[in-house]
């Protein structure tokens, strides 16, 4: 029951993103996060954290992106799944004038 209700509310998260209402995106992901974290199922808690990890990102926070990331990248799936492990790397801006 919890897994879909954090998949819902992190699919209202993105629609507030994309309304470019970034305060409610950010209510709706940490709602999620709850949710995902009271379903203990990995895949989806692995999803919220990363969604979390790019919100961030683009508000230019990046402490919290940082360790919405290493929480991503914490999560069970990504310790028993390769595949999912790739998603939570934290990703380092890059900088002008490098490759």
């Amino acid at each position: 029951m919890y897994a879909p209700a954090a998949e819902y509310t992190t699919i209202a998260a993105w629609s507030c993103i994309d309304a470019r209402n970034l305060d409610q995106a950010q209510k709706y992901l940490h709602e999620s996060a709850t949710y995902a974290g009271l379903s203990q199922d990995g895949p989806t808690e692995m999803r919220v954290w990363v969604n979390l990890s790019m919100l961030a990102h683009q508000r230019h926070n990046w402490p919290e992106a940082l360790a919405a990331a290493q929480a991503a990248q914490a999560s069970c799936a990504a310790r028993r799944d390769p595949f999912f492990d790739s998603p939570g790397r934290p990703r380092r801006p890059r900088l002008r004038g490098s490759r």
